[in-house]
């Protein structure tokens, strides 16, 4: 996702701005521009070990209802991950499956005697959870395919469709790949009529177009095309190997 002058933010602007106001953010619009910051790490919920993303998810232990669905973003002095938290998601809290209790012993224990314990254990799974949470979201959003061009299932699908689904059949003329996958409902169609043709030209080149059907015209077929009888008796025997008018 770019920013307002439609560049992607940098990870330590990002971080600051997620920092000093999360409530502004909501959970995937933060996930989406933190794994647009980091394109060389792989994308989150697909990693294969939570040392491959570049922020930890976690849920703040709260019996409040939550007013939004980021909490904080805590910025680690020790070399380690940004540890992002949410209030809408996870074990504890009053929409929590573990007994409320546990939510204010883990909230005591964070708050008056710092020990995050209990908290950072149940962490473990807030951060796998939230991250398939997020990736289910954006694997059905074709636009937050696009941040990735280069992994962008949905484009690969939709141009599967129309016959240009391997990397060796895109890119191979003038018309960009992206317009032809537009007009896939059309070019995909069973039957090709001529409305269609004329919808897209009309609205690829933003220009009227008329089209004239079933316009006689002469074919000039090349000699090697063309069969003669008596020329062999493998091609040129009639009724057998070679046929006159409508069969």
């Amino acid at each position: 996702m770019a920013s307002e002058n439609r560049t992607a933010a940098s990870p330590l602007t990002l971080l600051k701005r997620l920092q000093q106001a999360p409530y502004k953010f909501g959970f995937f619009e933060a996930l989406r521009q933190i794994e647009c910051a980091y394109p060389d790490k792989a994308r989150i919920g697909v990693s294969s070990r939570p040392a491959e993303d570049p922020v930890r998810f976690g849920q703040e232990p709260s019996m409040a209802f939550a007013p939004s669905t980021l909490s904080s973003l805590e910025l680690s002095k020790k070399g380690l991950p940004p540890r992002l938290s949410v209030l809408f998601f996870g074990l504890f809290g009053p929409n929590g499956p573990l007994p409320l209790h546990l939510t204010e012993y883990a909230r005591n224990r964070l708050r008056n005697e710092d020990d995050a314990t209990l908290a950072h254990f149940a962490d473990i799974f807030h951060h796998r959870l939230l991250s398939m949470f997020y990736r289910v979201w954006a694997d059905a959003e074709p636009t937050v395919g696009l941040d990735r061009p280069d992994d962008d299932r949905f484009s690969g699908m939709v141009a599967a469709q129309i016959g240009i689904g391997s990397p060796a059949l895109r890119n191979r003329d003038a018309m960009p790949d992206f317009a032809k996958q537009y007009f896939a409902g059309r070019l995909s169609a069973q039957t090709k009529n001529a409305e269609g043709l004329l919808a897209i030209l009309d609205d690829y080149f933003h220009m009227p177009a008329t089209l004239d059907q079933f316009v006689g015209e002469w074919l000039a077929m090349p000699a090697h095309s063309q069969m003669r009888l008596g020329m062999s008796r493998l091609t040129g025997s009639l009724g057998e190997t070679t046929t006159l008018g409508e069969y």
